[in-house]
């Protein structure tokens, strides 16, 4: 995590004393899921606040940055809680004048000399209580695709998100030509591109490609009309990797991360090209961990390139897909089952749910491979939790595993009942392979400018 990311860390932690909400201090949340991250802000004794924030628009301003910052560092457990309290936030708080609809908000300066009952006073413009709307659309979705404990709640967000945006935008589109507005609809274009691509990746965790591919056409789209072809080619170029590799279209897969990966910005200076290179790294490398392109040797440079991007220290949900990737490529049982457990910890403490069931898929596999009777526990655990969180794909081969077993243990019974289990969910997985590839996908994309 760069430098930029720990100085927020910091001074995230030091108003969060003075904003009168109860979330915890993002610096504890760090420490706690990377024990001795390199170049991190110490947590110091939180000194008791003389003044408490007053204004209910800066906390809202204040939990939509703690948010972003939480969410960049992969930790869902503090996004959640303060995602609770930004919803509360926005319920009490409405604009009283023009002011506050336009999102100026005044800060009062009190002097000694002032005169009884005349204050001055400053004047900041920020986002619109529209635009603040809007955006908690967009935080709500992200926070809820890593934590699908609900499936349905992270796409109702987005899709409803998208609606509002459309509509703002249709809004100013037909107000007068003035240099706000334009300023208005460029900052909705953002936003809708940023929804829809958070869309596409809901759908893909929950297996439904056909739905994936349409959202990620539509952005595409969007990305030409909008001119913010070269903002988001990278992003673009990622989820239509994905696509194809869950189509299992591998080849064509890889010649899309190849794509992303010629990305040569740092984090500082474009963090979601920065951050689409780094996932297009990670999920070649999974390719290389499979059967058909198994290479032990390609998949520990790729993690070597991953840990070399990060040099003051790896974000958790980076570190959590590295022990995944190495537990593939671990020589023994021992050391693939330490990989896993420390993935689980992690997933744990972040919330995630897909990397938790996708975890404990892999755990079972160890298991078995040792003969242990935990096998049984944990794909069963893997598969309820993958059937509960709409995790299709892992829910269908935890139950294939889970049957394999029992019928190599001569549970008869149980192999018959888990059986009738995996039936809808592989049914609902031959659907989706089964549902025609949209040829679109497949047709190069214009590469931004170095």
């Amino acid at each position: 995590m760069s430098s930029k990311w720990n100085q927020t860390l910091m001074y995230l932690s030091q108003l969060t004393p003075h904003m009168n909400l109860n979330i915890p201090s993002p610096i504890d949340t760090t420490e706690s899921l990377v024990k001795s991250m390199p170049g991190s802000p110490s947590a110091a004794a939180p000194v008791p606040p003389q003044y408490g924030c007053q204004s209910k628009q800066l906390r809202v301003y204040f939990l939509i940055l703690y948010i972003s910052t939480m969410l960049r560092i992969g930790d869902m457990t503090k996004a959640l809680a303060a995602l609770t309290a930004l919803h509360a936030a926005l319920d009490e708080t409405r604009p009283q004048d023009t002011d506050e609809l336009q999102g100026i908000f005044r800060v009062p300066i009190h002097g000694v000399n002032d005169m009884p009952g005349s204050t001055i006073g400053i004047r900041i413009r920020w986002m619109s209580f529209s635009q603040v709307y809007c955006l908690t659309y967009l935080l709500s979705g992200i926070c809820h695709k890593a934590d699908l404990t609900q499936p349905s709640k992270a796409q109702e967000f987005l899709v409803e998100g998208i609606k509002v945006v459309d509509r703002e935008f249709n809004v100013n589109d037909h107000a007068p030509a003035t240099i706000l507005i334009r300023r208005n609809q460029q900052w909705y274009s953002l936003l809708m591109m940023n929804m829809l691509l958070q869309l596409v990746d809901v759908f893909l965790l929950k297996f439904e490609l056909a739905a994936a591919e349409d959202v990620l056409l539509r952005a595409n789209y969007w990305a030409n009309i909008s001119n913010m072809g070269d903002q988001f080619a990278w992003r673009i170029m990622l989820a239509t990797g994905m696509v194809l590799q869950m189509r299992g279209r591998l080849e064509d897969s890889l010649k899309w991360f190849q794509f992303c990966m010629q990305h040569s910005l740092d984090e500082v200076r474009d963090p979601d090209g920065f951050d689409a290179k780094t996932l297009a790294i990670c999920n070649t490398a999974l390719i290389y961990c499979g059967e058909r392109f198994f290479n032990p040797a390609k998949v520990k440079q790729l993690v070597n390139v991953i840990k070399a991007r990060y040099p003051t220290g790896l974000p958790a949900n980076i570190q959590c897909a590295l022990h995944i990737l190495d537990s593939w490529i671990s020589v023994g049982v021992i050391p693939a089952r330490q990989h896993l457990q420390e993935a689980l910890r992690l997933s744990n403490a972040l919330q995630n749910t897909q990397m938790r069931s996708l975890t404990l898929l892999l755990l079972g596999h160890v298991y078995l491979q040792s003969h242990d009777d935990q096998a049984e526990r944990m794909l069963s655990v893997g598969f309820s939790h993958a059937v509960k969180t709409g995790n299709k794909f892992i829910a269908s081969a935890s139950g294939s595993c889970l049957q394999e077993l029992y019928l190599k243990t001569a549970q008869g019974i149980k192999a018959s009942q888990q059986a009738e289990l995996n039936k809808q969910v592989t049914e609902d997985v031959d659907k989706a392979f089964q549902s025609t590839m949209l040829a679109s996908l497949l047709e190069p994309l214009q590469l931004p400018a170095p």
